[in-house]
């Protein structure tokens, strides 16, 4: 805007990747592990083009994965601050000219660091060197240097940020959007994206073509020798270019309309990239609410893209897009649930269907989101208006309502509140508000959420019982029931490189499941248990490492108790990357709530809590769940016995006494 306000020319349609992008290197990127979205493709030609060493602020490791597959053809080195060898083997690269990837960055760097980061390179006697501390070391031209760092929002000082280029490669919702729509057409419609990639190369070739031309050309033009009119060669060279860059520039039309088609058919499944996105959003924002509730990307996408697979098939776009969405969002509840405390379980359906009707309905404001959150700020009780029931209405009450008076849907809640005080009267007093609708008409006038925030003011202690009907009534019943605690689907779901993380509470004790579970397996004998504390690190090494190769299962208990070997835990699972670890082989990890439990491992861990039942109910669930199909039908099996159906009624109405026995008992 500012260019045009000065009549300064500017190309509407500017892009970094259509000026510094090469379409064939961008898509081996992609290749290589870089998101195909316009932002992870403009960083990823910042990182390669831009003179001074990259720091990637990478929360979600995109970069890292990216930097480690593009290099490793050049033997890239990875290093850690953290490691005593790390300056000898960056000499040493140096020397070489090998790539060096410097990742898990805080926010200070090793002064050490200083000259590479620097570029401190001189010659001498022909040769390029660089001092590090007191030596001066050989520097190969071929020699690259990547640092990354997983804090999502890091405050580097200047005298570092003069010296790097900062690529935030934090995924935004619009740039995970573009990436998961990629992920739903190559899975729904493959041969529409590997026509786009052929496209996109075709192009780059032909613009490529035309280039060479034009400088054919220029050349040809500039070493002429006298009148241009009587060089044949000349004439004839134009004469063949002027056909050949015609039909070069038909087909670039035709590229371009075929390729603006293809974009047009995608984006009718953007709608499923976009409810990807935002639950992902969702479940990273759970680790604010517990250090253990980390999920990864790569977590997400995987269960994002095998979602994609259950839904059921139609060939209609539209129902196909709907089943997906809706797979999908059931899926993501479903396996995040399972490793959230019974507290944070109604939390978590609360912001899915939240966000849905923000993102997606945009049925709720920012500023009703925000007074949700808050009851709009600070209330000075010197500064309230008169009280038209003092009776119910305390000055925090008044407060929030003034507050809320301001709002445009709730202008003249106060006055309301004057001329039908005995019916508010009536609808505050009630045991369950809830279930009642709101008087003075105000049942009409407000939405679903804009009545939530009402009964957040009026009576806050009953906001729980009303987002249960919030949710029931917007996303459906399945939201509001929680997934029953089952540790059978859970190791289908891992492998010898994804370990299962029990996060414990008071009373809880999974061992129990655990050994029932290896039972069945047939992996009693061969399940190995330490109790891990001091000094027993080593033991636990030696377990993990027997297990891997012989395919055991390997559980270590109470990890909050060994905060010091943790580091050591991660180094350990980290190297499993590269190792061949037995089939059968399962690591089972369990820990209290911790912030040094290592994040690398919750975000790759499939993670459970069993927390003892509450509730009558709750109670009874889990004694009904706990029985097998055997035990439960245990009369209905036996056909050669007699009376059969009659024991097997008396059976079942036994057990439920018992069971709600047990139940009482557990209560008290």
């Amino acid at each position: 805007a500012s260019c045009r306000e000065y009549d300064i020319p500017v190309d509407p349609h500017f892009t970094l990747e259509r000026v510094l992008g090469d379409p064939p290197e961008v898509r081996q990127w992609n290749i290589q592990g870089l998101p195909a979205d316009p932002l992870s493709v403009e960083n990823g030609i910042i990182v390669t083009r831009g003179r001074r060493w990259p720091l990637m602020i990478d929360p979600q490791t995109q970069a890292n994965r990216w930097i480690r597959a593009m290099e490793k053809k050049n033997r890239i080195q990875v290093i850690k601050l953290t490691e005593s060898t790390y300056l000898r083997t960056l000499e040493n690269c140096i020397r070489v000219g090998n790539p060096v990837l410097l990742e898990n960055v805080e926010e200070n760097l090793d002064p050490a660091l200083e000259p590479v980061l620097s570029r401190q390179v001189f010659k001498q006697q022909g040769r390029l060197l660089i001092r590090l501390g007191d030596t001066d070391v050989d520097y190969s031209p071929d020699f690259r240097f990547y640092v990354t760092s997983k804090l999502p929002n890091p405050h580097y000082p200047p005298e570092i940020c003069v010296k790097v280029t900062v690529v935030n490669f934090t995924v935004t919702p619009k740039g995970l959007e573009d990436q998961l729509l990629v992920q739903v057409v190559a899975h729904e419609r493959p041969e529409l994206e590997e026509e786009k990639n052929n496209l996109v190369l075709q192009i780059a070739t032909g613009q490529k073509q035309l280039k060479d031309i034009e400088d054919k050309i220029l050349h040809m033009l500039a070493v002429s020798q006298g009148n241009i009119l009587d060089d044949t060669e000349l004439i004839e060279t134009l004469g063949a270019s002027k056909t050949t860059s015609v039909e070069i520039n038909s087909q670039l039309a035709q590229a371009s309309e075929t390729k603006t088609k293809i974009d047009t058919a995608c984006e009718g499944y953007r709608p499923v990239a976009k409810r990807g996105a935002l639950l992902y959003f969702v479940v990273a924002d759970l680790a604010g609410i517990d250090p253990m509730y980390q999920y990864s990307l790569q977590f997400f996408v995987k269960l994002f893209n095998s979602s994609m697979d259950r839904a059921a098939q139609s060939q209609e776009l539209g129902e196909r897009v709907e089943m997906m969405i809706r797979v999908i969002t059931e899926d993501v509840y479903t396996q995040v649930c399972r490793g959230l405390f019974e507290k944070d379980k109604k939390l978590f359906s609360f912001l899915i269907t939240v966000q849905i009707l923000r993102m997606e309905r945009q049925s709720i404001a920012d500023e009703e989101w925000s007074f949700f959150l808050t009851k709009g700020g600070f209330v000075d009780e010197n500064d309230l208006p008169p009280n038209p029931a003092e009776d119910f209405i305390g000055k925090s009450v008044l407060g929030g309502l003034r507050n809320l008076d301001a709002l445009g849907p709730f202008h003249g809640i106060l006055e309301s509140f004057r001329q039908e005080t005995e019916a508010w009267r009536e609808w505050c007093q009630n045991d369950s508000p809830q279930d009642l609708k709101l008087p003075a008409g105000w049942g009409d006038k407000l939405n679903a959420f804009q009545q939530l925030m009402l009964m957040r003011v009026l009576r806050d202690e009953k906001v729980v019982a009303a987002v249960t009907i919030f949710i029931l009534n917007n996303v459906g019943k399945f939201f509001v029931d929680v997934p029953a605690f089952d540790l059978a689907s859970s190791y289908k779901d891992s492998s010898p490189l994804i370990p299962i993380i029990f996060v414990l509470s008071t009373g809880a004790d999974p061992t129990l499941y655990l050994q029932n579970l290896a039972r069945d397996m047939g992996f009693f004998e061969r399940l190995k248990m330490i109790s891990l504390g001091q000094g027993q690190g080593p033991i636990a090494e030696s377990l993990i490492s027997m297990g891997r190769e012989g395919g055991d299962w390997v559980c270590l208990q109470n990890c909050h108790l060994a905060s010091s070997w943790m580091p050591e835990l991660e180094k350990l699972l980290e190297s499993h990357q590269s190792l061949k670890l037995h089939e059968e082989f399962r690591l089972w990890l369990t820990s209290m709530p911790s912030k040094v439990f290592p994040a690398s491992v919750l975000q790759s861990g499939i993670k459970l809590t069993n927390e003892p039942p509450k509730g009558l109910r709750a109670n009874l669930k889990r004694t009904y769940e706990d029985l097998t199909e055997e035990e439960f039908n245990y009369f209905d099996v036996k056909e050669e016995m007699e009376d059969r159906d009659n024991k097997s009624r008396a059976w079942k109405k036994l057990l439920f006494g018992l069971s709600f026995f047990h139940a009482s008992i557990q209560e008290r």
